[in-house]
């Protein structure tokens, strides 16, 4: 259920608030997101563009409109932006992880007429930039051998 009026979000007394209307609304919105998840000036940052990148996708100006179909929305967003060399797939999961806490907020603390949304998963989106164990940490045996002779003949 959500959280009205003045209310400890976070461990803080401040006013859930989900109109997005204009850029100060979006930044009062970014800042409570940000200090719900005791983080600081990135986050918010991060939650600002996101929200703003929603509202101009979509046309929400409350979060109380957003929807799963918006969230896709998004994702197909940053999956095309990705695919156009636009952004790394390491700037989007950070984006994914700020339009999680604005997910998070929204179901928490915005009353929504009972829908509940999901958080979504960079990884399974194609958007994150994936672990060390993806890779593959060997080189060829060129390539290993052309450095060989590099240190050989530098150092011998």
């Amino acid at each position: 259920m959500a959280v009205h009026s003045n209310q400890i979000l976070g461990g803080h007394m401040l006013k859930a608030q989900g109109t997005i209307k204009r850029e100060r609304d979006i930044n009062a919105v970014s800042r409570i997101i940000a200090n719900i998840h005791g983080r600081g000036t990135r986050t918010a940052c991060m939650a600002r563009t996101v929200i703003n990148d929603l509202k101009e996708l979509t046309g929400i100006t409350h979060l109380k409109q957003l929807t799963q179909e918006h969230i896709s929305t998004y994702i197909a967003y940053l999956q095309d932006r990705v695919e156009n060399g636009e952004l790394t797939t390491k700037t989007t999961a950070t984006y994914v992880s700020a339009l999680n806490s604005v997910i998070e907020y929204t179901n928490k603390y915005i009353e929504k007429n009972n829908n509940n949304l999901e958080t979504v998963s960079a990884k399974e989106n194609n958007l994150s930039a994936g672990s060390p164990s993806d890779k593959n940490p060997t080189v060829s045996a060129n390539i290993h051998e052309q450095f060989k002779n590099f240190l050989e003949d530098k150092y011998m």
